[in-house]
This record gives C-alpha cells, structure tokens and sequence, in this order.
C-alpha cells in the first residue's frame, strides 16, 4: 500500500470522522494508517489502526469501552486494528562534552559547498542553543573523532497533519571544511529517494550495527506527535545515537530518517518515529548524496 494515494485518504478521512470518538476511549494514545494485522503478520488488508499506551482483554473493558472492529464511511466498512506503543523520544546521545550524538543522513554539494545532513537535535550544543558550534565525525581509521565542519541551518517543526505535507520536521546541515572529508563529498553520487509503502522492508547502518525493520504505518498521529511513518524494528530495536540514521530499501535508495524511538533509558526501541527522505530533500532543496 503506497503512502499517498486513493486508501490513505479514504482512511484518513475516517479517521477523521472517528477521532473524537476514539480519542475517548481509555488508553487511546492516537492513531496511524496502515494494513491489518493477523496473528502479528500483515496482511493486505487497509486498516485503521489505533495506537494504545496498553491492551487490556476484552473482558475488562466496558462495551463502551471497547475499540470497534471496524468503522462505516459512506458505505463502506473499513477494519480497525490496535497498535501497543510507548511514548516518542528524541534518540541522539547527549556525550560527556556537553554536544549531541547522531548520525548522518546523507551529504549535499552545494555550488562547491559540501554539506551533512542529519536531524536538528543532533546538532546542538550543551545549552541547545541556536549558535554555531564545530562537528565532529568519527574516523573508523583512526578510531577517534574528527572535526569537520561547524553547525549551520536547522528546522524543527511539528508538522502540519495533513497527508500532502504530515509530519514532524527536525532537519539540519552542517558546513563541511575538513578537505579530506570534502573530497569525499566530492566525490559523491546522487541519492535515489523513493516513497515508502506499508508493509516495505527497510535497512538502517548505526553505531551499534545494521538495523532492519518494517514500515509498519504512515500518516500517524501519537502522543501529541505528527508522524510520516513508524517503522517496526526487528531485534534489540534502536538506541540513543541513533537519531540521523538512514532508512533505506532493498536497492539502496532512501525511504526515511530516524529521529524518535519508542519508550526512554537504555533499552532499544521497537518502533522507530521517521520523517520521509524525499520531503526532507524538497525542504532543504539539497539533492542528497551517497559516499
């Protein structure tokens, strides 16, 4: 099921009509678009679905109470599903030196400027001030970080909820002036970004290894948040430092960027709270690039 199109709007649309209601539910946390799930696989069926802090059985539920198992609009029947998550954090590290880790997202090459490109928390400073502060990027060779440029624009924004334009933003750049890191950037080739779809597998690289997951729903709002897209993580899930990373799909193009994780502290999240590649590039009007 693509992201945009003729289903997301219709569900859209009856989520619309059924927020109120749903909202009033007990445990109801917000909602996001998807396909059904069946004994925990997906099947090809679009769904509704709604995303609770807990599930608790039916038995303990008023009627009520209760999520219906689907919903009318204009004569049509459309299923419902529940989704169990915790709140949405921010995942960059907050290092001894008073600075932010994260990772980078792509590179741009702007009339011979290179630039990084990562999520705006990632680049602040101590006090998350506003100001220009120098970069760092670890040197796997020399096994040590390595400064390479200083911070530059960043964009937070909550996003606006609808479907042409949905989610969160939180975007930055940063200036590269190291040459050797230049000349990598330099020497980079353009970056294919593609729409993602519900049910997409998608791979991230971050500090702690490779990390694959599932496009799980779109167009989601939870916890007060707008969201393009929540992934399913496979495995440990991610992890503070992650924020920045990458998804991309089976032939390397890029689908989404990590910013947020579900639930707090050390251990992973199972679902990762990401802003779509391609409407991040059109924003920062940078042609994102690949070393």
């Amino acid at each position: 099921m693509k992201a945009h199109g003729t289903v997301i709007r219709r569900l859209g649309t009856a989520r619309d009509a059924r927020r109120t209601t749903l909202q009033r539910k007990p445990h109801v946390k917000g909602t996001g678009l998807g396909l059904k799930r069946t004994d925990g696989a997906l099947t090809r069926e679009p769904a509704l679905v709604v995303i609770v802090d807990a599930k608790k059985p039916i038995s303990k539920l008023t009627r009520q109470e209760r999520i219906p198992s689907f919903v009318k609009l204009d004569g049509r029947t459309i299923r419902t599903d529940v989704l169990q998550m915790s709140r949405l954090h921010k995942q960059a590290a907050f290092c001894s030196d008073g600075y932010h880790q994260g990772i980078v997202s792509a590179f741009a090459n702007i009339d011979g400027t290179a630039y990084g490109i990562t999520c705006a928390h990632c680049l602040e400073g101590e006090s998350s001030d506003l100001g220009e502060i120098p970069i760092s990027v670890y040197d796997y060779a020399k096994n040590a970080y390595a400064v390479v440029g200083q911070s530059g624009f960043r964009f937070v924004s909550p996003g606006s909820g609808s479907i042409e334009d949905y989610g969160f933003s939180d975007i930055g750049v940063f200036q590269i002036q190291d040459k050797h890191a230049f000349k990598l950037v330099d020497g980079a080739r353009p970056m294919k970004l593609r729409a993602p779809s519900v049910g997409m597998r998608v791979t991230g690289v971050s500090a702690h290894g490779t990390i694959r997951g599932t496009i799980d729903l779109v167009a989601v709002e939870a916890y007060g948040c707008y969201v393009d897209a929540l992934i399913a993580v496979d495995g440990a899930g991610t992890f503070r430092g992650d924020s920045g990373m990458l998804w991309t799909d089976a032939n390397g193009d890029g689908i989404c960027i990590h910013a947020m994780g579900s639930g707090k502290g050390q251990t992973g999240s199972r679902y990762s709270a990401a802003m779509f590649a391609r409407r991040m590039s059109e924003f920062l009007e940078m042609e994102f690039l690949r070393t």
